[in-house]
């Protein structure tokens, strides 16, 4: 549920930006903001300081690549080669962010400057890093440590529960009831 409303809050209010601001391709920061967003505090984290390196080191790395591949094809051959790593990275890391930056900004800079695309890139990733950060911090919540602390909470719960049931049944004769109750609650 707290992930569920992190979610929906950073969607609407990355949507409302991009819808009232105007600027030019604002939807990329709705875009990485949701991808920054993970279900926990600790997750989210790791995405935040993976991305903004991962982005840093792609634009640098396409500032001197793309000249190399000039026109439309060499654009193309180049994004079809990035394309390649993007996908056999693990998502999240730093290299993953490296060449989806590369990637994005090459078929980007096919409809703009190239250095108007990586200025924009590294503007929304920057503002949707904060924007996360923030959010997971002051809007509900959830790290590793809480989460598994509730789960022992529930457990013991649990098998509270099921103590009880154990002990009741050694006076009366149980009763298929019983065990709904029991499992109603602890679910």
């Amino acid at each position: 549920m707290r992930f569920s409303l992190r979610l929906s809050s950073v969607l609407t209010l990355g949507f409302l930006f991009s819808r009232l601001s105007g600027c030019n391709h604002a939807y990329w920061f709705v875009l990485n903001a949701f991808l920054l967003l993970q279900p926990m505090y600790e997750d989210s984290a790791f995405r935040l300081k993976n991305r903004f390196i991962g982005t840093v080191a792609g634009c640098t790395l396409l500032y001197f690549a793309l000249p190399l591949f000039p026109g439309v094809q060499g654009h193309f051959a180049l994004a079809s080669v990035i394309v390649a790593f993007m996908y056999c990275t693990l998502p999240g890391t730093w290299q993953q962010a490296v060449f989806s930056t590369a990637f994005s900004i090459t078929l980007a800079s096919l409809a703009m400057q190239e250095t108007m695309a990586m200025e924009l890139r590294l503007v929304y990733v920057g503002l949707a890093t904060v924007f996360v950060l923030a959010v997971n911090r002051f809007f509900f919540p959830t790290s590793m440590r809480g989460q598994f602390q509730d789960n022992i909470r529930a457990l013991f719960h649990m098998q509270h529960s099921y103590l009880r049931i154990f002990v009741a049944s050694l006076h009366v004769p149980l009763t298929t009831g019983r065990f709904g109750t029991a499992w109603s609650v602890s679910s």
